[in-house]
């Protein structure tokens, strides 16, 4: 097999995600216009790109998979693959499940290829775990309840404070529907910070893709944590 032949498929997905770019646009506004079009209430996908961290992000994860396409089941196009894209995505993510991957990255991986795909059902059958919030009981005096939160079992969460800068009641507070993208910065939305006041925290540069996993494809009314 050629090269080009080769990379075509590569090539391809690239030239895929130059059509969804949209930056400079808001997403906020384009997501009520998607709404008022559509006549709902419910949370929407405009199926596009406000950053470039997220396009980095996810072509990274698509290429990654149209390789993995490729090598396994001979697929060289787009052509080829969009018919059989959700049966093939869920195959990946299922052998990426048994390899134990971590749910960051499998929530990652399948919001990538879920907007690639513009399909927010893609691969909906393969079970992610998810970690259930800690109850954490507060007390006056020392801080008892750090011995028992244990950080390496909760990375992502770990890593969600560290790209957001949120405090530990915030992060239980915070439902998915808090995270959102303005004029190209993906924001944190806390509803009640310390003294009760509400204010909109920016991901840190580099970070978005930590913070946009414990989102993609989840009921805007549950809690992240």
């Amino acid at each position: 097999m050629g090269a080009a032949h080769r990379n075509s498929i590569v090539r391809e997905t690239i030239e895929r995600f130059d059509t969804k770019m949209a930056i400079g646009e808001s997403r906020r506004d384009a997501k009520i216009a998607l709404r008022e079009e559509q006549g709902t209430t419910w949370s929407v996908s405009t199926g596009r790109i406000h950053s470039f961290k997220t396009r980095s992000t996810y072509q990274e994860q698509s290429i990654r998979f149209v390789k993995w396409v490729r090598e396994t089941y001979h697929v060289t196009s787009l052509a080829q693959l969009d018919p059989r894209a959700d049966e093939l995505a869920t195959a990946y993510l299922q052998q990426q499940l048994a390899e134990g991957k971590s749910p960051y990255t499998l929530q990652t991986e399948r919001a990538a290829l879920r907007l690639f795909f513009d399909n927010r059902a893609l691969a909906s059958t393969v079970a992610i775990p998810r970690r259930e919030r800690a109850n954490i009981t507060r007390s006056r005096g020392p801080k008892q309840h750090d011995s028992h939160f244990q950080p390496e079992h909760w990375p992502e969460m770990i890593r969600f404070a560290q790209a957001t800068g949120l405090r530990r009641h915030e992060l239980r507070a915070l439902r998915v529907r808090d995270i959102f993208e303005r004029d190209g910065q993906l924001l944190v939305h806390v509803a009640s910070g310390k003294g009760g006041l509400k204010r909109d925290v920016p991901v840190l540069a580099g970070r978005e893709a930590e913070v946009l996993a414990m989102s993609g494809g989840r009921d805007p009314d549950a809690l992240v944590f």
